[in-house]
């Protein structure tokens, strides 16, 4: 469960355990004219229970007695009145003090990370030079996190697959549309869609759309979209992630009742869908029995992927992201890899390194490139790696969609 606390909160909470007290101590002061006829009437019952009045000394001290018990209560309870009204001030004035110290942390906490932010657009290449020197150690580093039980894909955790209704679709027109798909995915926890295209003549071509980072807790949760599966597939690693886009595509391929092993499949993705759709690409278990022709990646960090000659690949990179350059790696240019490069200007975000590395400017940054109106340092053709999949008239697309989450599993079943 994610939880965060605003200043604004703890300093409401403090108003109101103050209102609170205050009223407490209103309610007792009024009572007290109350409270003294019920002390009379009690001190009066308790002597009519002892008889007339005769001027005995046993009478006189028991009706005092008697009255005394009364009092003694009333002040018991006068004493807890005030003790909670002094205890419900003294959370309150707590929670205000808590409220500054939480609001001054933040407030440099904000100003170091956007320091950082504006550093790392001015200075990408420092997040490579960094990678290079965390890379190697990364293996012990995340095998301490195991310890502690965070980042760690358990083998006592299994992916499950929710399909949901397939519908019609529409079929991407260009390299814009594919790269807004794996944004739209992204809106949706533990969401892969897989899009079965059906072109005019019948053939067919499979587009898996792939999420990026959903949640940023250390501890895997019930997302497998998350920071535990960014730390392993950037090692090369199985991920639960990437076991469901392969049960989502095998599901809906098996769901067409042809034989689709010939069918070109486009794997695609922004940051971490990205780098799972390189994963699948490379995997000898996930090419078996399928055709992967292409894989297109915007923001992610996936020069360290061994990827057949027979895929092709596209990457989309901002000049100023920094996280395309954790991978440690320069650009990719190889006859069967194209990296696109471009510098565009600085989106609604300003000059932000995180507003660079943003789904929505990377679809922005597709349509650009499209058009011509934004260029790339690097000019390579990419064409080739989608036309499969692209702007054929007449071609139908049923919209496969799949919920992916991490369940327990009894390992000894």
């Amino acid at each position: 469960m994610k939880t965060r606390v605003a200043p604004e909160d703890l300093a409401g909470a403090a108003v109101l355990l103050d209102r609170g007290a205050s009223a407490m101590e209103d309610a007792f002061a009024r009572g007290r004219p109350a409270t003294t006829t019920a002390v009379t009437a009690a001190a009066g019952v308790r002597a009519a229970a002892l008889g007339p009045l005769d001027g005995g000394f046993e009478t006189a001290y028991r009706r005092g007695q008697a009255v005394a018990a009364i009092e003694r209560d009333v002040a018991v309870l006068a004493g807890m009145v005030a003790a909670e009204s002094l205890a419900l001030h003294g959370v309150g004035t707590s929670l205000r003090q808590a409220a500054r110290v939480y609001a001054a942390v933040e407030d440099g906490v904000r100003a170091g990370l956007s320091g950082l932010d504006r550093f790392l657009y001015d200075h990408p290449e420092v997040a490579e030079w960094g990678a290079r020197g965390i890379l190697p150690v990364a293996g012990p580093l995340v095998g301490l996190a195991d310890g502690w039980g965070f980042l760690n894909e358990r083998t006592d955790r299994v992916v499950a697959l929710k399909p949901l209704a397939a519908r019609e679709g529409r079929a991407p027109a260009g390299l814009a549309d594919l790269v807004a798909e794996d944004v739209e995915v992204s809106k949706t926890p533990g969401l892969v869609r897989v899009t079965e295209l059906i072109r005019p003549d019948g053939s067919r071509a499979w587009l898996v759309s792939i999420s990026g980072t959903q949640d940023w807790g250390l501890a895997p949760g019930s997302d497998p979209f998350d920071a535990t599966a960014d730390a392993n597939v950037i090692r090369q690693h199985s991920a639960a992630a990437a076991i469901g886009v392969n049960l989502a595509l095998l599901d809906a391929q098996g769901r067409a009742g042809v034989d689709t092993s010939a069918d070109p499949v486009l794997t695609s993705g922004h940051s971490l869908g990205g780098m799972v759709a390189l994963t699948l690409a490379s995997e000898p278990g996930f090419r078996h029995g399928r055709t992967i022709t292409g894989a297109l990646t915007s923001g992610s960090p996936t020069g360290g992927f061994d990827i057949p000659d027979s895929t092709r690949v596209v990457s989309l990179e901002k000049l100023r992201d920094p996280v395309p350059r954790l991978d440690g790696t320069p650009a990719r240019q190889e006859p069967n890899w194209r990296t696109i490069v471009a510098d565009p200007a600085p989106g609604p975000g300003g000059r932000s390194a995180v507003a660079e590395h943003d789904g929505a400017g990377y679809a922005a940054l597709a349509r650009g490139l499209e058009s011509g109106a934004v260029p790339s340092s690097t000019d390579v053709d990419w064409h080739a790696t989608i036309e499969p999949f692209v702007g054929q008239p007449g071609t139908r697309a049923i919209v496969h969609d799949y919920v992916l989450t991490r369940e327990w599993q009894n390992p000894r079943s």
